[in-house]
């Protein structure tokens, strides 16, 4: 079934709109509008500026091949199924090794006080050791560094254009007209994907304005294991949203049972 895609923003040369198996002709509708056919899941859209020539990708959230780290890093020990695939260094953490310890032992906590903490809220979880892999990519977040560029973690233009937006800390819908917060961390469950600031030693001049990085990667793993486990759909909720709001509940609480500070 082909879709249509309208393509909203100025084109200076459009040479071609390619898709993963093959490249396609534009259409252009009587009030000027592009007009696409849609034949893939991964749409990239050439654009062409002087002698300058852009991909654009809309709604791929996984790490592109461009954006992997090669090769990919994997934690160890407890935390094995845990592997960086995207580690994105622009104003943020370089890849040393006191970065990969802070990464392995924020891993090694969240694993450590799951099991403790989803019992003591009356949740027994039969399958102790469920066998899954999580995909971690560490993006620039903050909006006047990096975050809302193409392909950063607060680009609800291209990569995270179907996200839902909260307009505060509660958690509450964005009105029309209203900014967005910007994200520090997001958890995709059905890719098996985190996305988590790439701060993760902030430079001392930024420690004001920077969450925890234990904090954000212990809350969002906490997504992924309560719906791996099975947690998640046991809630006694009746709605997807309720379940999310009671999911986003426990994980500020799992932050400080696991010692940290949002």
């Amino acid at each position: 079934m082909k879709t249509t895609y309208l393509i909203g923003f100025t084109i200076i040369s459009l040479t071609a709109y390619k898709f993963c198996d093959g490249t396609y002709k534009l259409k252009t509708r009587e009030d000027g509008v592009l007009q696409i056919e849609e034949k893939s899941e991964v749409p990239h859209v050439i654009v062409t500026k002087g002698k300058r020539s852009v991909s654009l990708v809309k709604g791929h959230r996984a790490a592109l091949p461009a954006d992997e780290m090669k090769p990919a890093y994997r934690l160890t020990g407890t935390c094995s199924n845990v592997i960086i695939r995207e580690w994105n260094t622009k104003f943020g953490t370089d890849r040393t090794e006191e970065a990969k310890d802070i990464i392995q032992k924020t891993c090694e906590v969240a694993k450590e006080k799951y099991l403790p903490f989803v019992e003591s809220k009356g949740y027994y979880i039969h399958n102790r050791t469920p066998v899954y892999t999580v995909y971690v990519s560490l993006l620039p977040w903050d909006k006047n560094r990096g975050g809302r560029a193409y392909r950063g973690l607060n680009d609800t233009t291209w990569r995270f254009f179907d996200r839902s937006s909260y307009c505060d800390s509660a958690g509450r819908r964005c009105k029309e007209g209203e900014t967005p917060l910007d994200l520090s961390g997001l958890s995709d469950r059905d890719e098996g994907w985190l996305y988590v600031l790439n701060e993760i030693i902030p430079e001392s001049w930024r420690v004001p304005f920077v969450p925890s990085w234990q904090a954000i990667f212990v809350h969002e793993m906490f997504h992924h294991m309560n719906w791996r486990s099975g947690v998640f759909h046991r809630y006694p909720r009746s709605s997807m949203m309720e379940k999310n709001a009671l999911d986003e509940k426990n994980a500020r609480e799992f932050i400080e049972y696991c010692g940290y500070r949002e």
